[in-house]
Order: C-alpha cells, then structure tokens, then sequence
C-alpha cells in the first residue's frame, strides 16, 4: 500500500498556501457571529476599561518613560486578542483531523510549512478585523498612535501569533481526548491572561507578581510591543520573542509531520 504524504505530490508552495488560505477565508466569513462575539471583548476593554482607568489617572511608568495609559492598555488588548486567537487554531485542526481533511491536503501534496500558514489565515483575519476597530475607536477617543506604529504594531503582533498559533496546534495534534484538551486550555487561559502586564506595568508592580510574570510568555511579548512602541532602546525582549517563535514554529512542524491524520474523536 503506498504510504500517505505530501513528499510524492509535486504541488507549488505559494499556490498551496493560498488554497487552504481561501479555504479559512471561507470559514470565517460563513462565522460571522464568531467575528461579531469576538469583537466584544476587545473592544468593551478598551471603551470602559482602559479609558476610565486612563480618565483617572492618565499616565503610567514603564521603563522609567511616563507614558499615556491609554497607548499603554491598547498594546496590552492587542496582546490579549493575539492570544485568545490560540483557541481558533485548536478548533480548526481538530476540524481537519475530524473530518480527514488533513490526510486529504496531505494528498494534495500540501506541506507541513504551508499548511500551517494557511491555517493561520483564519485567526489572522479575525485578529486584523478586531485590533483595526479598537484602533479606530483610539483614535475617535483622540490618544492614539500614528498610522505607522500602528502597522509596526500589527506586523511585529503576526510573530507573536506564530507561536501561539503554534502552541495551539502542538496542543490538537497531541492530545486527542477533548476532556484533557479543554482542561489544558482552560487552565492556561487565565493564568496566562491575569500574570502577563495587560493593564500594569513592572515598574512599580510587587516582587511576587514579576516573579510569576516572567515565567509568562505572553509578558514578554507585551514588552517587546511596548519597547517598539514607545522606542525603548532594549532588544532583550525582542530577540526572546523571536527566538520562543522559532522555537514553538518548529515543534510545530514536527508535530503536523508526524501527526496520525486522523481522529476517532467525535
């Protein structure tokens, strides 16, 4: 029986990739009342949240810069949306797997490179479409950044979905019971939203929450959004995002190469 794999199949890279791509494209568009759902949180943060906290007390200390608290909160949201997009990538690999649509891309001669990219296309849109109306509703509220930070912004937050993206798929191709997948996250989940500096900064922050904060991807994550932002001369943070993505790209590329390709889960 010939074995099952993408390496026999001669298919282009970029036309593979914008085939899933279109194909998540469809997904999302066929939910829009996830897209609707989604947007609530995001923005209900931002709206009553940090713009109290902001009409309070306005600035805040990160880096020994007082900076506005409104810019400060907006990268934390951003942070917290890239995030939240994990739970999309475990959903829509589950649904391949389910469904034996992974074997058949693989049949399709679709790579393990490109089919994580594609796949990626679903969350991405979704995180564009939500982090574009808070920025809108930033700069209606008159403290906002330029149109290029913004950008810089949005690019450099597409590195920091790459690893959960990643995290995410690793977690679908692994664990197949759905109890012991929803128990892993839903315990990630709030101790990763509630330790990682969304709303506060290190500066002035108690010894016991850095601690724990460190330990926190997503806290340095923030920082590195942060230090570009606010052009804070500190490439620590920077280089240790990049190098945890690189890192969790390629468990992740693994795991899809040697993932059993379908499920009997239902």
């Amino acid at each position: 029986m010939k074995r099952l794999s993408y390496k026999y199949q001669k298919v282009n890279f970029i036309k593979s990739i914008l085939r899933v791509s279109y194909i998540e494209y469809r997904a999302l568009i066929n939910n829009k009342h996830l897209i609707y759902t989604q947007l609530l949180v995001p923005t209900l943060y931002f709206l009553f949240y940090s713009t109290g906290i902001s009409s309070t007390f306005g600035m805040i200390s990160y880096a020994n810069k007082e900076i506005s608290f409104l810019q400060f909160s907006f990268i934390g949201i951003i942070g917290l949306t890239v995030y939240s997009q994990m739970a999309q990538s475990v959903y829509r690999i589950i649904l391949d797997r389910k469904w034996g649509l992974l074997a058949f891309k693989y049949f399709k001669g679709v790579t393990p490179l490109a089919y994580i990219i594609g796949k990626m296309s679903f969350p991405l849109f979704n995180f564009l479409i939500q982090i574009s109306v808070v920025y809108l509703i930033s700069v209606l509220m008159g403290d906002y950044f330029t149109a290029s930070q913004f950008l810089v912004i949005a690019l450099f937050s597409i590195i920091i979905m790459i690893f959960w993206f990643s995290v995410g798929t690793v977690i679908s191709l692994k664990i197949s019971s759905y109890k012991v997948r929803d128990l892993i996250l839903n315990t990630l989940l709030l101790p990763i939203s509630f330790t990682a500096p969304i709303f506060f900064s290190f500066d002035r922050a108690p010894i016991f929450i850095r601690y724990v904060s460190y330990i926190n991807p997503l806290t340095y994550q923030l920082n590195a959004l942060r230090d570009i932002s606010f052009h804070i001369p500190n490439y620590f943070n920077v280089g240790i995002v990049v190098l945890m993505t690189m890192l969790m790209g390629g468990i992740a590329i693994y795991s899809v190469q040697n993932a059993e390709l379908t499920t009997n889960e239902r």
